[in-house]
């Protein structure tokens, strides 16, 4: 039973981690979605054959 204790903390420890790890992600991506839609619109307009294609792959961490 010792070794159940320690692998459930040790499963606690790395889901604390994970989460913030993506919950720092999801927030980074929506930040950028909205920077390159509303801040740089001409800059957005003149490559969006480049981002288009990349915006999904970047919001999932």
């Amino acid at each position: 039973m010792i070794n159940a204790e320690i692998y459930y903390r040790m499963y606690r420890f790395w889901v604390k981690i994970f989460a913030i790890s993506f919950a720092v992600g999801v927030v980074s991506g929506i930040t950028l979605e909205f920077e390159f839609g509303a801040n740089l619109a001409r800059f957005s307009q003149f490559v969006a054959n480049v981002f288009a294609p990349l915006m999904p792959i970047l919001s999932f961490p």
